[in-house]
């Protein structure tokens, strides 16, 4: 249950959520999900749960939540630009063939997956700044919200490859270059 609410980025389930977190008598995976769907979810009230979690000696509890604590800052900082984009696309005079009727669709997650002509279009800086905003990876075939944005595509598969099985490497960039090989897509068989 706390995966899906971190997917849909539901903030009234953020202090149910923070419960479980807390409760050293939950299973640690069930307080793991906990900790990634606050930072699915990225509001401001996830801040102090997660950054309490980041010093449990749960391993597994701890790790999660400081992945979901920099994801959190990361989703922050998207926010920001995309205010930014927003507030000037806004600023310039719509052209004729893109009206502004994307506003009617509720989510970033639902404007990203309504075919353009329903949307109305959006000038595709302010598109992508929303889909960083709500921590979707632009790049990404896929409308889930990841723990950790994609490596950037231009990374060579075996630069990713190396990195992910890399136990010494950054879980960061490790799950950067897992979410990366996933948006390619599946490789030749091996058979």
């Amino acid at each position: 249950m706390a995966f899906a609410l971190g997917q849909m980025q539901v903030r009234g389930a953020v202090a149910a959520l923070t419960r479980v977190l807390r409760d050293p008598a939950e299973h640690s995976m069930v307080r793991h999900e906990a900790a990634e769907a606050l930072g699915a979810i990225a509001s401001p009230e996830c801040l102090d749960a997660l950054e309490l979690a980041s010093r449990y000696t749960c391993q597994v509890v701890r790790e999660t939540a400081v992945l979901a604590l920099h994801r959190l800052r990361h989703a922050q900082g998207a926010a920001a630009v995309a205010a930014a984009t927003n507030a000037a696309a806004a600023a310039a005079p719509p052209a004729a063939d893109h009206p502004q009727s994307h506003s009617l669709l509720g989510s970033a997650k639902e404007r990203l997956s309504a075919p353009a002509t329903a949307t109305g279009d959006v000038p595709p800086a302010a598109a992508a700044a929303a889909a960083a905003a709500a921590g979707l990876d632009s790049d990404s075939p896929y409308l889930s919200v990841d723990p950790v944005p994609a490596a950037a595509a231009s990374i060579p598969t075996a630069e990713l490859r190396a990195t992910l099985l890399d136990e010494d490497a950054d879980m960061w960039e490790r799950y950067g270059a897992m979410f990366a090989l996933r948006n390619r897509g599946p490789g030749p068989e091996v058979g």
